[in-house]
């Protein structure tokens, strides 16, 4: 267990949930989640310890936890995907236990909706997984949210256009190496006087229809 980060009371005030403090019912969120086969999603909720007037968050870890914008924009990108992807499955889960014919699910299906809502949501990244700080909002509630918003479909569209232009120029090097082959066929392999012809009425062939046009054209001046 490390402890990575701490927050001050000061700064934050506690999310409740009909009128029980989030932050204080980790040990039953976190039996909930293992018995519900969701321990990937646990995993990157960090562990909130109230000591005095702070919070400090550890992880069930032993290396670095470094905050977000201590990487690098790229790595933040890549911190940004996998955070998108706990998001769309912490938010699946939850529409599962909301729509469930059994009150308790619903009701714990509206605690975890309540539970990353805030406003004191931090990403964190230890070069494997990540952690997110949860359950508190800021005193400010101007406040923008401390995760950026993020769109993976601009990586999408990114990558549909970086595999056309592949596309596009094995295309074209295909076309390269065909002419290519047949210049090289013609070097290496003598030729009748007929092969030579067809060669070349093959990659001239916009001469016969000329000629015939011309041809067509002489008879009917001669008509």
């Amino acid at each position: 267990m490390i402890r990575f980060y701490v927050i001050s009371t000061s700064d934050f005030h506690p999310i409740s949930y009909r009128n029980i403090y989030l932050y204080s019912e980790y040990g039953k969120i976190k039996n909930f989640l293992v018995s519900n086969n969701q321990k990937e999603l646990l995993n990157v909720l960090a562990i909130p310890h109230k000591n005095k007037n702070n919070i400090e968050w550890s992880a069930d870890n032993h290396n670095e936890i470094r905050k977000l914008d201590k990487y690098d924009i790229n790595q933040q990108n890549k911190i940004l995907i996998k955070y998108d992807k706990f998001l769309n499955s912490y938010n699946n889960f939850i529409n599962d236990l909301k729509s469930s014919k059994n009150k308790d699910n619903r009701n714990w299906g509206e605690l975890l909706f309540t539970l990353i809502q805030g406003t004191a949501n931090e990403l964190f990244f230890d070069g494997d997984n990540i952690f997110i700080t949860w359950g508190w909002r800021l005193l400010d509630q101007n406040s923008k949210k401390l995760i950026p918003f993020y769109s993976p479909q601009q990586t999408i569209l990114e990558d549909n256009t970086l595999k056309q232009e592949n596309n596009k120029n094995e295309s074209e090097q295909l076309q390269i190496n065909e002419e290519y082959n047949e210049v090289l066929i013609e070097e290496e392999v003598k030729f009748s006087l007929l092969d030579k012809l067809y060669l070349f009425f093959k990659r001239n062939w916009w001469i016969v229809p000329l000629l015939s046009f011309l041809i067509l054209i002489a008879l009917l001046f001669r008509l």
